[in-house]
């Protein structure tokens, strides 16, 4: 697979739909005939039974707080025709309780609001309908997943695009060696700058495999962000990555000011001396 990348940047963090722009992530179109898809993966909205109950409520909050930022500065910039969410929509949506999957269901709704024109295709994860370890798939949890959302399966065509929706897992190296993919193994999203382009229309057998990072930090990975592609009618793709800012650092510097508020507070408590020394020294 051959990929060209234009607009070849060097990556910043990106916070505001401006900075997209100012960091040459502006759109390719082609004269109005493009379909722009915005890809979201790995959102795993936070869910009730694993977080605690003292850390749990700040965690929820400060997690869908981020995802629903990001989100609106990378729809606001983009303007997509269709939004795509990757798997795993939810964190606990395979083990939750009917009231916490229908609490969980419209957080998911108020955390990715947008346009209604806007075309919505959901693929379900593990994590939502079971399929991993001992946490088995059931008709029971496909049938809550299509109650809330749609079928897990099938194909939806919008404008000259069909989406074929998946009814088994895809192995992770079953496409190693082939030239037509981009494979897991081949790339580091972390070097991919600007937009990509690649013809997906040179061959009917030609399977063509792009990465979409997560865009959760409770992933536990450095570097979050959204996928973008603009597909034309002659098939020409440009794939690029809208990258989010940092989170970990932010809630890092919150805990390290935190520690020092409470150190400032038990010296004034334990030696109230040592807190008329440095009064008086300020007041001269």
């Amino acid at each position: 697979m051959t990929v060209h990348k234009v607009n070849d940047v060097a990556h910043e963090p990106l916070v505001s739909g401006s900075e997209y722009k100012s960091n040459n992530m502006a759109l390719p179109m082609e004269d109005g005939s493009s379909v722009v898809i915005l890809l979201v993966a790995d959102p795993q909205i936070q869910g009730y039974q694993f977080e605690g109950s003292i850390i749990g409520p700040f965690a929820r909050w400060d997690a869908d707080n981020y995802l629903r930022k990001t989100f609106s500065f990378a729809a606001a910039h983009t303007k997509p025709d269709i939004v795509i969410f990757l798997g795993d929509l939810m964190d606990e949506g395979s083990q939750a309780t009917p009231n916490e999957y229908r609490d969980t269901y419209y957080r998911f709704l108020n955390i990715f609001s947008h346009s209604p024109n806007v075309k919505r295709i959901y693929i379900p994860g593990d994590n939502d309908i079971g399929g991993e370890y001992r946490d088995y798939r059931t008709p029971q949890k496909v049938d809550r997943f299509e109650k809330h959302f749609e079928q897990v399966d099938g194909i939806i065509r919008h404008e000259f695009v069909d989406f074929i929706k998946p009814v088994a897992y895809i192995c992770n190296d079953c496409m190693r060696q082939d030239d037509f993919s981009w494979s897991v193994h081949q790339r580091d999203l972390t070097h991919m700058h600007g937009f990509m382009f690649e013809n997906i229309s040179r061959s009917a057998e030609c399977l063509t495999e792009i990465m979409v990072p997560t865009c959760s930090y409770r992933m536990g990975e450095p570097h979050m962000g959204y996928g973008v592609a603009v597909l034309d009618k002659n098939g020409g793709l440009h794939y690029g990555i809208l990258w989010n800012p940092n989170r970990y650092r932010v809630l890092y510097s919150y805990i390290i000011v935190w520690i020092f508020v409470i150190l400032v507070n038990v010296i004034c408590f334990c030696c109230p001396g040592v807190t008329r020394c440095f009064g008086r020294r300020l007041v001269r």
